[in-house]
């Protein structure tokens, strides 16, 4: 009799630990479909309509509320997606003012200025585009 009562016992908290674990290892993420890998295919320099299309690979790398920009030079920044709004803002605190140089080397990711709002034209599974005042850029899921 013990050893039945022992045994469902051991179920019954086996039962409730699985499902404690279930729901509580995973936080969704607010941001839907941008999430991932993105691969930068072309940028188009707004003022001049130069359509340039990177030499090497550079990627945009979004979750939750980081983005990192992955390539020749890389950083590390904040991320703040509105649906409602269809804007994504990002900002780099920790390349200086690298970014907001006549020489900037982030032009590359069409990146002009930090922080930047760029407003979210094209999100689907495979294709996101993405335009600021400065630029436009087109990438394709990685």
């Amino acid at each position: 009799m013990k050893s039945r009562i022992f045994r469902y016992m051991g179920i019954v908290v086996l039962v409730a630990g699985l499902m404690a674990l279930a729901v509580s290892c995973r936080k969704k993420s607010p941001n839907g479909k941008l999430d991932g890998m993105w691969r930068i295919m072309t940028v188009e320099n707004k003022s001049t309509g130069e359509v340039v299309t990177p030499e090497g690979q550079y990627y945009y790398c979004m979750n939750l509320h980081v983005v990192q920009l992955q390539g020749n030079p890389g950083a590390d920044g904040n991320m703040q997606y509105s649906k409602s709004e269809g804007e994504v803002t990002m900002d780099f605190p920790y390349v200086g003012n690298t970014i907001n140089s006549a020489s900037n080397p982030y032009k590359v990711y069409g990146i002009w200025s930090s922080p930047v709002t760029f407003k979210v034209v094209t999100l689907n599974g495979k294709r996101l585009v993405l335009e600021s005042p400065e630029s436009v850029v087109t990438m394709r899921r990685f």
